[in-house]
């Protein structure tokens, strides 16, 4: 239902305003349709930004308005969208789908998951060195580990570490190199071991529900288990297969 006059003596401001709301709707749907094959979908609805086709932006009566409906108070320019869609293209955001939104709400959504992901800290919390009463070892794994999930190879690799730890069954960590890393999507869960570290989680969209929050790293370990920095590794209960052939 349409009440008062929706603009139709300018109808490029009608097509517009329908064409903004109709793209939020489908990044949404898209995205919930095209997760589970690992495709993200987003949109970036910038708002008012000084283009040539911007023409009430010329104007000090123009600006003024402009300005007045921007939340920053500010009128955006073209490398601010370039900066925002980079991000979107880059590893960083793997972990992001189905966000429509203007730029200002996007910067504080990335500056937030950066913060949460990139810089968590083991500030205040208690850190244990592995001895006598809880061991850990780490090795070099024989032969190869392979992880596969949905008839695709996630993770295979020759240069596996194999961690033991006292209360708990052996965990093979592989080399970020040796992953599909287009397979995996970040997720903001995180645990925290005081042996080991903080560690972040990725999800395997082909896996489905089951593959949610499958594999985590330690970004930054603690000095005692520095050597499985930056490795992945799997829940066996989470993926379809985890091998060690040798």
């Amino acid at each position: 239902m349409v009440i008062g006059n929706p603009g139709l003596e300018t109808p490029s401001i009608l097509a517009y305003a329908s064409t903004k709301g109709a793209l939020e709707t489908v990044v949404k749907n898209w995205a919930a349709a095209l997760g589970p094959r690992g495709i993200r979908v987003n949109a970036v609805a910038p708002g008012v930004i000084d283009t040539e086709m911007s023409n009430f932006t010329k104007t000090e009566a123009g600006r003024d308005v402009a300005l007045g409906m921007q939340a920053l108070k500010r009128i955006g320019r073209p490398e601010d969208i370039a900066d925002v869609v980079l991000f979107l293209a880059s590893d960083g955001a793997r972990w992001i789908t189905g966000q429509y939104s203007r730029r200002w709400r996007f910067e504080a959504l990335v500056d937030n998951a950066r913060s949460a992901m990139n810089h968590i800290s083991s500030k205040g919390k208690e850190i244990r060195i592995p001895g006598t009463e809880h061991p850990i070892t780490i090795s070099p794994s024989e032969g190869t580990v392979r992880v596969t999930v949905a008839g695709r190879i996630v993770a295979e690799s020759t240069r596996a570490l194999r961690l033991e730890e006292k209360g708990y069954p052996p965990v093979y960590y592989l080399p970020r190199s040796d992953a599909d890393t287009r397979l995996l999507v970040r997720t903001i869960h995180h645990t925290y071991c005081p042996y080991k570290g903080d560690a972040a989680y990725y999800s395997i969209p082909i896996g489905g529900a089951k593959s949610e929050d499958s594999v985590w790293t330690y970004e930054e370990p603690h000095e005692a288990v520095e050597s499985i920095k930056e490795y992945l590794a799997f829940y066996p209960s989470r993926v379809d297969a985890l091998e060690v052939i040798l």
